[in-house]
């Protein structure tokens, strides 16, 4: 419960003015974070994505662990686990948690509500895949953002509010399934990584 309350603390933090940016005016921004339920993977290291592999939620579970917090906002209560034992049980095929099924989430019957959008910018452009990601929020809707580096690591997060400041710069803040990440922005990540998918759940 501390460290909940510890982590949930830093990312409202992060969603005010910091000191570097004080002196900026927020001249627009979209809030999509209401309703969400929050999630970190590292309260999982003993579930494992399927049973063909010793990942576990703890050490590969971050679009699990987003797309749980994600349909929270749709009034879905499905932990983390819960995610991993819908996808194995029940989506088409032989699909397992341990590939993300992104197209399919929604022909599993807790999950049949949404629909799904796949987003992403066919040349991995940051300028209009945050412009993507903003039309979203502005409509209300967070949105999974996976991104990768260029040595190979990938990560998944929960993009559910931006600000845009007078100088032009924005913000896009995330809700980060690893609790240690210490990254509460898309910006945080930018300098090194480049976003490899976008992906839309709403009802």
């Amino acid at each position: 419960r501390e460290e909940y309350l510890r982590q949930d603390q830093a990312v409202q933090a992060a969603s005010r003015i910091d000191p570097d940016t004080r002196t900026l005016q927020i001249t627009d921004y979209a809030n999509a974070s209401s309703g969400i339920t929050r999630y970190w993977q590292d309260n999982y290291p003993n579930t494992k994505l399927c049973s063909s592999s010793t990942n576990t939620i703890q050490s590969a579970g971050c679009v699990v662990t987003s797309f749980a917090m994600d349909v929270s906002k749709y009034g879905i209560t499905s932990t983390p686990p819960d995610v991993v034992y819908q996808i194995n049980t029940y989506a088409p095929g032989t699909q397992t948690a341990c590939s993300f099924p992104w197209a399919s989430l929604p022909t599993i019957s807790k999950y049949s509500s949404l629909s799904y959008y796949n987003l992403t910018d066919p040349g991995y452009l940051e300028a209009p895949s945050l412009a993507t990601i903003r039309s979203c929020l502005s409509n209300g809707y967070p949105v999974i953002v996976y991104m990768q580096d260029f040595s190979g690591n990938s990560h998944g997060v929960l993009c559910v509010s931006y600000y845009h400041y007078n100088d032009g710069s924005y913000k896009h803040m995330i809700y980060n399934p690893s609790m240690y990440a210490n990254k509460n922005t898309l910006e945080d990540y930018m300098a090194t990584w480049y976003i490899s998918g976008i992906h839309l759940y709403h009802n």
